[in-house]
């Protein structure tokens, strides 16, 4: 019988995954041998391109990492394309620039793009609201008004909803649910649409469903018809099972294993695959290079909204970049505009990164999950070929590490409420005393008590808010396949705690700690606490 190989979350990767999901340390991997794959289409002979094939190499051994494929382009012409080391360990076949990987997040421009398409031909106002489209029964807003979850503002990820993933792997019982059944249950409006940036791949879901149902074509077949074939992208695909295409990158985890082939519920938010060729062709297109065999989907002044326009919210702890319409975006220290999308799940970390004002893209895809490593050979590509784009840094452009969050004081006293899963609400009972610290009963009362501890300081938040967290389970029968924690983001409304409760495990990072390297899921539930009595200090 298939089973399920879930890992609870530890301490050193909570905070990065609440922050943004990719941002995560290095963990070296004993060396193995490694086989660079061949130079296709004219490599560059710059000197300093070629120390960058060092340190890609380099990183194979020492970082465990089974295959990296990378295109750099200038000017609307593709300067270097080469792969190094293996698409297959086990059958040795080496990596090329036509591999196909994942592509997870980095989907959300393509998806981007292809709903633009709809919106230059009439089809979709960017400011109507998504139940215009949709069934208006899918979404429950705690926040705000059903009326300003727009389309643009899912694209901007400030629509309210809250941070979400599941996954699902092909030897595990369990397949993901119908798409409509993951908003009914997880598409809740937990923050005033508009008031805050968080990245949400449930937003995503729901423009790939628009899009689906405007189009009358399934997303898959609207991709191909009108972005993949338009643009020339002849091994990109979306499609919910491409396990038996023979040119995809098999997937690893950081300590070598296989991962299988996996699915998530959200497809719209990632289940993209492109070669890196077809992914450097992509970023051209969004450069405005007007290559001479890709049909002009979108007009020059749309791809510039998509790259430029703001989305007008909160970011928290002190980034400087903001979210456009499918993009990220930033200035470096010396004025330069960068635009990009990063991907990284299970198996697969993706990059896509460009300078418009210089007209140069950079596109890196790997079948491991290794982010720092991804943003590493990112960078340096950049400064290869621009050098005065700025100098190495520890954290990935676009982050700035923000200053330490000031502690929130919940008072002392008894906090009483509940947890609305879609089934049922489960009781949550929070027990503030000066000398014991927080405790957490769930469930029907009488519960043993959980140790509630706070969630790293580092972590972004903004004042007034209580980010904790406590061993599960939460007893409701989505999270219940796999071990986890649950995270309690809470603010106060008046006397009372609203927010989110969260069921969290997470495998993946490549931490020794956690045996099982699979990410599975981050649930969010809505929460709410009244303080129903006051305890003295002991």
């Amino acid at each position: 019988m298939k089973r399920a190989f879930c890992g609870v979350v530890i301490l050193p990767v909570l905070g990065s995954l609440i922050a943004f999901m990719m941002v995560i340390g290095p963990v070296p991997a004993g060396p193995q041998a490694q086989h660079p794959g061949s130079v296709q289409g004219g490599a560059s002979s710059d000197e300093r391109l070629a120390k960058l094939g060092e340190l890609i190499l380099a990183g194979l051994a020492q970082r465990n990492i089974p295959s990296v494929s990378i295109a750099a382009a200038r000017k609307g012409r593709v300067i270097w394309e080469q792969s190094f080391g293996w698409a297959d360990r086990e059958n040795h076949i080496k990596a090329s620039p036509d591999t196909v990987y994942s592509l997870a997040s980095t989907t959300k421009p393509m998806i981007a793009t292809g709903l633009m398409v709809l919106v230059r031909e009439g089809r979709i106002d960017l400011d109507a609201p998504v139940d215009r489209y949709v069934r208006p029964d899918l979404l429950k807003t705690y926040q705000g008004r059903a009326k300003d979850v727009t389309i643009r503002r899912l694209l901007h990820h400030t629509a309210g909803l809250p941070q979400h993933f599941n996954y699902f792997y092909t030897d595990e019982s369990e397949g993901p649910p119908p798409l409509e059944d993951t908003i009914r249950r997880f598409g809740i409006i937990v923050r005033p649409p508009g008031e805050e940036f968080q990245y949400a791949n449930l937003g995503y879901a729901l423009i790939g469903h628009v899009i689906a149902r405007v189009s009358g074509r399934s997303l898959a077949e609207f991709m191909k018809e009108k972005v993949f074939q338009p643009l020339g992208l002849t091994a990109a695909a979306f499609d919910p099972d491409l396990s038996r295409r023979r040119d995809l990158a098999v997937q690893y985890d950081n300590k070598g294993g296989i991962v299988p082939f996996h699915r998530s519920d959200t497809p719209g938010a990632a289940h993209g695959y492109a070669s890196v060729r077809d992914l450097i062709r992509f970023g051209m297109f969004h450069l405005k290079d007007h290559l001479n065999d890709q049909s002009l989907i979108l007009d020059d002044g749309t791809i510039d909204r998509m790259r430029e326009e703001k989305d007008g919210a909160a970011h928290k702890g002190g980034r400087n970049e903001s979210y456009g319409l499918g993009w990220f975006f930033a200035d470096t220290a010396q004025g330069i505009r960068t635009v990009w999308h990063e991907g990284g799940w299970t198996g697969a970390s993706a990059m896509l990164k460009f300078l418009p004002s210089d007209d140069i893209a950079v596109a890196v895809l790997m079948n491991v999950y290794d982010t720092e490593f991804v943003n590493r050979v990112t960078e340096e590509t950049l400064r290869a070929l621009l050098p005065g784009y700025g100098t190495p840094e520890s954290l990935p452009a676009g982050f700035v590490a923000p200053p330490a969050a000031p502690p929130f004081d919940l008072p002392a006293g008894t906090y009483s409420g509940e947890i609305l899963a879609f089934e049922r609400a489960i009781p949550l009972t929070l027990e503030k005393t000066d000398g014991d610290g927080l405790l957490a009963h769930l469930g029907e009362s009488p519960s043993p008590p959980r140790p509630v501890r706070d969630v790293p300081s580092y972590v972004p938040r903004v004042p007034g808010q209580l980010l904790v967290f406590f061993p599960g389970p939460l007893g409701d029968r989505d999270s219940r396949r796999c071990a986890h924690n649950i995270v309690l983001d809470l603010r106060w409304a008046g006397d009372e705690l609203i927010g989110t409760a969260s069921a969290m495990t997470l495998g993946g990072q490549g931490y020794k700690e956690i045996g099982d390297q699979r990410m599975h899921f981050w649930l969010t539930y809505r929460a709410s606490l009244k303080r129903t009595l006051g305890i003295k200090s002991r």
